[in-house]
């Protein structure tokens, strides 16, 4: 089944927009799903999604990285976060540049630099973007800027595990399983005639609550979805946070400029929706309406549905050593069952999901 619901809603402080879309699977692929136990022998690479928790920022020492001042973001032990047994971090890094651009590398602890920048932000502006960092021996990240001074938030929403000593505590993890991007939401093709705006802007301060259907076998089994979120010509500056259930957390999902798009990738813990489908939230935090696309490109699992692609750091070119990009691998047991695939209803060229 695949629906979109729009209703409206007022309050004191802002018009809140419900939007609810499903994606579904063919149902013999969700049937051949398998829903058995743990398909894995280890738990080396595998990924844990965590609730968001400010590893570095303004209301934290050593929040503003410059040029020859490294920043060290101490991930393990933390909030939760086991003591020991991490490979790398998945973490959302936002930075704000006063006077001058700065151009940010993350790498770490204790290891050769890395020479690739992983965020630019212009002079003036403030930008966002999902890294996965490997870490050092002591658990922890160095950043470092090119350019002028910047101020840096970091949000950690998951993390790799290196071996099995985190099975005590977390169990087995999963891995990352791609799907065929889709178009979940677009506000520019809500009906307007439903939503009393044009063309669907999400207005300020305003939210939308998605839901998305891999199937009745697939569902139980997705720890975390994998989202790209996009802010098509904004009005003005401003952000998005795009969260899965509960109150909304103090995160930059996507940071923009008046005039000038934006995207950014999320990995969003997921929660339950209408019907036992996954729930997503997508909030506009800018003082002005913004259109928004959300598109799933991909899933994590619960190591129940067979093979999965799991982390593993490589080295930086001409090093030896673990450097911050990263690879996924391949850890098979058994026959993977299809590839989730939403599709759009018939007689409509949406993909993904159609007007009701």
């Amino acid at each position: 089944m695949e629906r979109q619901v729009v209703r409206r809603c007022a309050s004191a402080f802002a018009a809140v927009i419900l939007t609810v879309a499903a994606l579904s699977l063919p149902r013999a692929a969700a049937a051949d799903a398998p829903d058995s136990g743990p398909q894995v022998v280890s738990a080396a690479g595998s990924f844990y999604p965590t609730d968001v928790r400010r590893l570095l920022g303004t209301t934290t020492a050593g929040y503003a990285v410059s040029a020859g001042r490294d920043a060290t973001v101490q991930v393990v032990g933390r909030d939760g976060i086991p003591s020991s047994g991490l490979s790398a971090a998945l973490v959302n890094v936002t930075a704000a540049a006063g006077s001058w651009a700065a151009t940010l590398t993350a790498f770490p602890s204790g290891r050769p630099t890395a020479e690739t920048s992983l965020l630019s932000v212009p002079a003036g502006s403030t930008r966002s973007a999902l890294l996965t960092v490997p870490l050092g021996v002591l658990g922890s990240f160095d950043m470092r800027d090119s350019g002028g001074p910047v101020a840096v938030t970091v949000d950690i929403v998951g993390f790799y595990a290196a071996d099995d000593t985190v099975v005590a505590s977390r169990g087995v993890g999963g891995g990352y399983q791609p799907v065929e991007a889709t178009r979940l939401f677009d506000s520019r093709e809500v009906p307007s005639q439903d939503t009393g705006r044009a063309p669907g802007a999400l207005p300020a301060q305003g939210r939308t609550r998605l839901s998305v259907d891999l199937g009745q076998a697939i569902n139980s089994h997705v720890t975390a979805l994998a989202l790209q979120v996009s802010a098509v010509a904004p009005p003005a500056d401003g952000s998005l946070t795009v969260w899965g259930g509960g109150s909304a957390p103090d995160l930059t999902s996507v940071s923009f400029g008046a005039g000038a798009g934006a995207a950014n990738l999320a990995v969003v813990p997921t929660s339950s929706g209408l019907g036992g489908m996954l729930g997503v939230s997508v909030a506009n935090l800018g003082p002005a309406p913004v259109d928004v696309t959300v598109d799933v490109i991909g899933f994590y699992d619960d190591g129940r549905l067979g093979p999965n692609l799991r982390f593993r750091p490589l080295a930086p070119p001409g090093s030896s050593t673990p450097g911050w990009v990263s690879a996924p691998r391949r850890w098979a047991r058994a026959p993977a069952p299809p590839s989730p695939r939403p599709r759009a209803s018939p007689g409509t060229a949406r993909s993904g999901w159609s007007a009701w």
